[in-house]
C-alpha cells in the first residue's frame, strides 16, 4: 500500500527577468531578490559574408565651382 504523502519541500528560486548588459554578458534577477551576471558571452566573429549587388546610381550632385584657367602664355625665347 501507498505511504502518506510527504511534507512540501521548499520553495524554488526562479529567473523573474534577464537583462542584457549590451557588452556580452547577462544579468539574471531571480524570484528570491539576488541575481546573477554572466561573464562576457561574445564568440570569435564569423567569416565575412558575400558581397551584395551593386544598387542604382545616385543622382548627380551640385555642379562644382568653376575653376582656374590659362589667360595667356609667353615663350620666353630661352
Amino acid at each position: 500500500a501507498d505511504g502518506a504523502n510527504g511534507a512540501d519541500g521548499a520553495d524554488g528560486n526562479g529567473i523573474a527577468s534577464t537583462v542584457d548588459n549590451g557588452n556580452g554578458t547577462f544579468t539574471l534577477n531571480f524570484t528570491d531578490g539576488t541575481s546573477y551576471t554572466t561573464a562576457d558571452l561574445t564568440g570569435p566573429a564569423g567569416p565575412a559574408g558575400a558581397d551584395g549587388a551593386n544598387g542604382a546610381d545616385g543622382a548627380d550632385g551640385a555642379d562644382g565651382a568653376d575653376g582656374n584657367g590659362i589667360a595667356s602664355t609667353v615663350d620666353n625665347g630661352n
